[in-house]
């Protein structure tokens, strides 16, 4: 899942770092290192080390988005929505969708419907980076020997400067996110932006309805509410 999903499905109120915790792995993700911290690390530092609070909650919401991504990414739902996604963008362009992109653009429109159904979603959950004390994160994570606080502290505040997550408001705010995208991972495309904008606009319009099932029920059997 992405941001929002996370976000929507598993942050528990007036429980800041957790709810932090469960979407921060996939601004971790962004963060360039050549030993990305984990959901083994992770359980690591806090089953070896004495840890505060407010470091405990964020580890309880990391290791919840490692687990709830476990699962989503093997349920049916997943598998279905990106085969649909691939078959789709074979006939307006006949040429095949690489799984990382349909995985992402997938993930993308589920957070894309949360917004069509909530416009004030973003402002909510940008609103607990703001709360945030990062010190909490560098806390923690300084007990991993390749942690770099530099880069962390700069990709952190860059993500919730930028507000990228506005994007996804439009089909042509997605597009552009998905290009970029391909470009980190190294992944050539050569599609007409307007025509991409359609295709994921047309992508959008057909699970649309699974989306709408998927949070009204599916998320409901997959994920458990943590305790923490």
């Amino acid at each position: 899942m992405n941001f929002l999903s996370h976000y929507h499905i598993q942050s528990i109120p007036d429980n800041n770092e957790y709810s932090i915790g469960v979407t921060l792995p996939d601004i971790i993700s962004l963060y360039q290192n050549p030993k990305p911290i984990s959901s083994r690390i992770i359980t690591d530092i806090a089953d070896k080390q004495n840890i505060s609070p407010q470091e405990s909650r964020l580890v309880c919401g990391m290791n919840a988005h490692y687990q709830a991504d476990k699962i989503f990414h093997t349920s049916p739902w997943f598998t279905n929505s990106m085969q649909s996604v691939c078959n789709l963008y074979t006939d307006v362009f006949n040429k095949h969708l690489p799984q990382s992109l349909s995985h992402i653009l997938v993930e993308i429109l589920l957070d894309k419907f949360l917004i069509e159904n909530n416009p004030e979603i973003i402002s909510k959950f940008y609103d607990q980076y703001q709360k945030f004390n990062i010190k909490t994160a560098h806390n923690l994570f300084e007990r991993c020997a390749f942690y770099d606080k530099s880069l962390f502290e700069k990709s952190f505040t860059r993500f919730k400067t930028l507000r990228y997550i506005e994007n996804y408001r439009t089909y042509s705010g997605i597009a552009q996110t998905l290009k970029q995208i391909s470009e980190r991972l190294d992944i050539k495309t050569s599609v007409n932006f307007d025509l991409l904008s359609d295709f994921i606009s047309s992508s959008y319009r057909m699970i649309e309805g699974e989306c709408f099932m998927f949070f009204d029920k599916t998320q409901k059997k997959m994920f458990k509410k943590s305790r923490c």
